[in-house]
């Protein structure tokens, strides 16, 4: 597995320590859920409290925890936050909705069998890109939002 390119980082890596990113205290995160569930770490086991973290703050900027009050302060002005800095509320082409907060995400590589972000690269600026073969393929396997029954 060596420099083989990986889909996330574990969250002890010093490049989510960064101003940009928007998961308080990742390292923090990831020492205590290592110690809690040794060995058992996986892409997902952050989402949840990176989701709390995001809602908090969005409820915290509508000064009310009603779920509609808050979507409506994480999308204020199309943009918002996700774990790895700024994003936008986007979706509508892929999705039928914008409610997707995308933007930057981390390039990771496998160095002696861990995970390193090497970078950071732009969704949005990819899907620009290379969003109508995206949308080719997904239609091919009836994976649009349009097509489903």
């Amino acid at each position: 597995m060596k420099a083989s390119s990986f889909q996330f980082p574990d969250f002890d890596d010093p490049a989510l320590a960064s101003d940009n990113i928007n998961f308080e205290d990742a390292k923090g995160f990831y020492d205590a859920y290592s110690e809690r569930h040794p060995g058992e770490w996986g892409a997902v086991s952050w989402e949840y409290a990176s989701i709390m973290d995001l809602w908090k703050a969005a409820a915290e900027k509508a000064g009310l925890s009603d779920p509609e009050a808050v979507i409506t302060a994480m999308k204020e002005g199309g943009t918002g936050k996700h774990a790895f800095g700024d994003a936008v509320c986007w979706g509508t082409e892929l999705f039928g909705i914008d409610n997707a907060l995308v933007g930057d995400w981390p390039v990771v590589v496998i160095e002696d069998g861990k995970a390193v972000i090497k970078g950071f690269k732009s969704i949005p600026a990819w899907y620009d890109q290379h969003g109508d073969l995206l949308i080719k393929h997904m239609q091919a396997y009836d994976q649009m939002y349009d097509q489903r029954g």
